[in-house]
């Protein structure tokens, strides 16, 4: 890799090997092109851990990352990509991913600001901190990031130890879980939403509550049974817009306000129920 590490000369990335070679927790990385996993290993992926003080995609992509694990384990899932001791990764789009296991993980103790970047794929989970009895947990942390998902879990399997690893802020989520490999299958666990438009599909077993909501719109469709305990009973504060016609089962915490879809696409009714609207 050409550069030297630091903040304005960083390691440039040119192809899969210098990608792999992202090991250097006090330096800076680049990508210099797009990436194609069907260009890496006969198209096979290997699973990698990313460990530095700075990840940066520079607009570009990497796409067709094709992670199968052998006889995958849904109480403790592999994931394609461990990011550990990493601090920051930004402007990638990570599109067309596929994995029988898991996407994208923080290793434990790590801290990782996920900023302005793309997901879009088919896993079995998306996304998971790390925990552990001795509290060293790992983070994820989203901002302004667009994810669309189809798998069983969105927040990915945790430790039973690890609560509040992954958060999003002002990102738009389209999630389907609508067909669930696991009955326990977590589909929000351990997660905080914060300004965040949350759309899509879910089939949310008793596991599914996040740990917060604040200001978000949400519009998932619940296409499983009635549940007494749905998907958003979690601590939801200050205004949550939750689309009460899509609900089969009950919808509670302090400060929800159920809109119809035509309420929510309504300019005046948002503004009436505290969202501002503004026509641009």
């Amino acid at each position: 890799m050409t550069g030297t590490g630091t903040q304005t000369d960083p390691f440039i990335i040119q192809n899969w090997d210098d990608f792999y070679d992202v090991t250097d927790s006090a330096s800076y990385y680049k990508l210099g092109c797009d990436l194609d996993a069907n260009d890496y290993n006969d198209g096979v992926w290997t699973a990698c851990t990313l460990t530095c003080k700075e990840l940066d995609g520079d607009a570009h992509e990497i796409r067709n990352i094709n992670y199968n694990v052998q006889s995958p384990s849904l109480d403790v899932p592999k994931y394609a990509i461990l990011a550990a001791g990493t601090n920051t990764i930004k402007n990638i789009s990570f599109k067309d991913f596929y994995s029988n296991s898991g996407f994208l993980k923080a290793g434990t103790s790590a801290n990782v600001n996920v900023e302005n970047c793309e997901f879009s794929g088919n896993a079995v989970f998306f996304a998971s901190g790390t925990g552990s009895s001795s509290g060293y947990y790992g983070r994820l942390n989203f901002y302004d990031s667009i994810i669309t998902f189809k798998g069983s879990c969105f927040g990915g399997s945790t430790s039973s130890y690890a609560d509040h690893t992954k958060t999003f802020t002002r990102c738009h989520i389209y999630s389907d879980t609508s067909s669930p490999v696991t009955t326990q299958n977590k589909t929000f666990c351990a997660c905080e939403f914060y300004t965040c438009r949350i759309e899509g599909k879910c089939k949310p077993t008793q596991y599914d509550a996040p740990s917060l909501v604040q200001n978000c719109i949400i519009a998932l469709e619940n296409v499983g049974d009635e549940l007494t305990s749905w998907v958003f009973v979690g601590k939801a504060t200050d205004i949550s817009v939750v689309d009460s016609t899509l609900a089969k089962a009950a919808v509670s915490g302090t400060g929800i306000v159920p809109l119809t879809t035509q309420q929510m696409q309504s300019a005046d009714e948002l503004n009436a129920n505290g969202f501002v609207v503004i026509e641009i």
